[in-house]
């Protein structure tokens, strides 16, 4: 599954990216983890407290916070 990815890595500037959906973890009831692969083995930079738009398979975009491993 591929998801659309929109990330602003700095003030009014917005990438619209490809990414694999990697894995789906629901650790709880209420959080949802997906792991994201870039085709390109590229990842953007972000910072801590950043969220990303993310879209699957044509839904509408909803609103994830980013974090690192």
């Amino acid at each position: 599954m591929l998801a659309e990815c929109e990330v602003a890595e700095q003030p009014r500037r917005v990438q619209r990216l490809l990414y694999h959906v990697a894995e789906v973890i629901d650790p709880t009831s209420q959080i949802r983890l997906v792991r994201l692969s870039a085709p390109s083995g590229t990842m953007f930079r972000f910072a801590a407290g950043q969220y990303a738009l993310l879209s699957f398979g044509g839904h509408r975009a909803r609103p994830f916070s980013l974090a690192g491993r």
